[in-house]
């Protein structure tokens, strides 16, 4: 294993997640809603699995 993934591509890895990452999701305003900033790595594992997609397609 290479030791320059990131827990995400490790994730992906383990997980044969073949998915093209999408952009696009209005962060901004889903955090003005919930009142808080949500983590970096949180938002990249969200935009790498494709929220909303139960298989990778």
């Amino acid at each position: 294993m290479n030791d320059q993934l990131t827990w995400i591509d490790r994730i992906i890895d383990v997980t044969g997640w073949r998915q093209k990452p999408e952009d696009g999701v209005g962060w901004e305003q889903v955090e003005a809603g919930l009142g808080v900033a949500l983590p970096t790595d949180f938002k990249e594992l969200c935009r790498r699995f494709v929220p909303g997609r139960s298989t990778p397609t």
